[in-house]
């Protein structure tokens, strides 16, 4: 069983779109159906599982921080739903080349990062309230498009995976995960360490 990881924009300074990724998961069934046969491509497809994440850094990189003044062209419930009809269509494209397996990720708690900690000035390492209430409206969003993909097409199976809540109870229970801390970034600068990428020691 194959995996396939498929992430939006995956590094600062880099933007592979998930069309573009997606386009190149379908030149390579076209490689495939060339090579074994396309009844063969089609088999190992529908046997793989793809991961599909995107958004955290379209929030980060993109929205919050509006460096492509993207906030002047959509308000923000239209900036969720434009990042979740491009999940939905990429999904679609997926499954019209026998995709049947999909690992979804929904958002963590961009909020309780330190960048943002810092940039909103919390007090005492509390989360952003603001910019998780935006990240919940996304993944309520992205939840029910997966819910309404599988009723649409029934033999496909989409793993919704809830990041958030995973990453919350993490935040309130730091002792039992064996964290020490959950608010400051690794060797950064500024109260929590996030007000620039890691620098070296």
């Amino acid at each position: 069983m194959g995996v396939i990881a498929m992430k939006c924009a995956p590094k600062t300074g880099m933007h592979v779109s998930l069309t573009q990724q997606v386009q190149q998961v379908e030149d390579t069934y076209e490689q495939l159906s060339l090579a074994l046969g396309e009844a063969a491509a089609a088999n190992l497809f529908s046997r793989s599982v793809f991961f599909v994440s995107i958004g955290r850094n379209n929030f980060i990189h993109y929205h919050l921080r509006n460096v492509s003044g993207v906030q002047m062209r959509y308000l923000q419930r239209e900036f969720n739903q434009l990042l979740v009809n491009t999940v939905r269509q990429e999904i679609k494209n997926l499954y019209n080349i026998n995709v049947r397996k999909v690992i979804l990720m929904d958002l963590p708690p961009v909020g309780c990062a330190p960048h943002f900690l810092e940039e909103y000035g919390s007090q005492n390492g509390e989360c952003i309230d603001y910019i998780n209430n935006v990240v919940i409206e996304f993944n309520h969003t992205l939840s029910y498009m997966s819910s309404e993909f599988i009723r649409h097409h029934p033999d496909s199976m989409i793993s919704y995976c809830d990041t958030f809540e995973g990453s919350v109870d993490i935040l309130n229970n730091r002792d039992r995960y064996g964290f020490v801390t959950t608010t400051y970034a690794c060797r950064g600068l500024g109260k929590y360490g996030g007000l620039i990428m890691c620098i070296l020691p």
